[in-house]
């Protein structure tokens, strides 16, 4: 066992009493891994008509994805956002550009598109038949859709009556397929509606965007999904298989994986295999030469927690990452090149003792 780095190395006694010992270990923070998100849509995912975006070259992204962030991150359910979109896209082009997004390790997809369609005399059956297929290739790559309706039209639209009838009777036909598939849906478009002065106070004078308070409430339209989507997601990652990359450790309920990098950009993953139920052994550059020993141990009885611990033989820069399958926590710990470490986190997961 070691001490902080701060004191002189010594041996513990056996004889320490185990909360004391837990003491001693250094301990750096391991946090939950963000969800991976991508925002696809059109200008209003991009936030135009907000300071500093434009069309051509966004030099800050503040539409509703980035507020949605702020809020989930303030509820304790950060998330990890890109953002796929450009001013004027229709289903077209997030179709055209969806090869590309599925092979980008994204498991959440927030799918907000559709003005643009309406504008240019799309009917809402049609658009709701290709946002239905967008949503089946983001499934069979293994991500969680969020499907959106459409804010509705200004006043200052022309056409604003037969727009919002499309955009109305899309967020309806939305609605009934999230409740025949299963799949997710935000509908800003009747929380809109539901707002007195929704056009005066929530929208740019174009009538098409939302202003700073506009772009808010979007956002807010989009965390209740948001959270659904992560649970979502978690479960679609389902249990821990074991591999030549990969630990079950405790009766496979805790999933380990290693990754590693070299000064020189050269990167891999750690293989090796569980020498117990508790404990693994990795190697990095050759199966003679292990580079890591990690073990997860059920201390629940101790204090209410199951604890993560490693022993660095190696200073090549790796991260740990451990997932609980059962709840879907996941902790990460990150060991910076040049860096002898070992760890013992003896709260990494919270759980309670099932003797109690």
């Amino acid at each position: 066992m070691f001490e902080p780095r701060s004191t002189p190395f010594r041996l513990l006694s056996l004889a320490v009493p185990l909360a004391a010992l837990a003491a001693t270990l250094w301990t750096p923070p391991a946090v939950a891994q963000p969800s991976r998100v991508v925002a696809l849509g059109d200008s209003i995912t991009l936030g135009l008509r907000m300071p500093g975006v434009q069309c051509l070259r966004p030099s800050t992204w503040v539409g509703y994805p980035a507020l949605l962030a702020s809020r989930l991150e303030a509820r304790g359910t950060p998330i990890d956002l890109t953002y796929s979109a450009d001013c004027g896209d229709t289903t077209a082009e997030v179709m055209a550009r969806l090869t590309e997004v599925v092979t980008q390790g994204h498991e959440i997809a927030l799918l907000k598109i559709g003005t643009n369609d309406f504008s240019s005399g799309v009917g809402w059956e049609s658009l709701l038949f290709d946002v239905e297929q967008i949503a089946e290739d983001l499934e069979a790559a293994g991500i969680v859709p969020v499907l959106s309706s459409v804010i509705p039209y200004g006043w200052e639209v022309r056409g604003r009556t037969t727009l919002n009838g499309r955009a109305g009777a899309y967020a309806e036909g939305l609605q009934a397929l999230g409740d025949d598939t299963g799949r997710i849906v935000a509908d800003p478009y009747n929380r809109f509606l539901g707002v007195s002065g929704i056009f005066d106070n929530y929208y740019d004078e174009d009538g098409y965007h939302p202003n700073a308070a506009g772009y808010g409430l979007l956002a807010d339209a989009f965390v209740e999904p948001t959270l659904e989507a992560v649970d979502a997601s978690c479960r679609n990652a389902g249990p821990c298989v074991a591999d030549d990359d990969t630990l079950c450790l405790l009766g496979g309920r805790y999933q380990v994986e290693v990754a590693w990098r070299t000064d020189d950009g050269t990167e891999g993953v750690g293989r090796g295999e569980a020498v117990s139920d508790n404990t693994g052994r990795l190697w990095f550059f050759d199966p003679q030469n292990l580079e890591l020993l990690i073990k997860v141990l059920d201390g629940r009885c101790v204090n209410d927690h199951v604890w993560v611990y490693f022993g660095a033989l190696s200073n090549v820069e790796f991260a740990i990452e451990v997932r609980d399958t059962v709840t879907c926590a996941v902790r990460r710990y990150e060991n910076p090149s040049g860096t002898f470490a070992s760890l013992g986190d003896t709260e990494a997961f919270a759980d309670s003792c099932p003797a109690r």
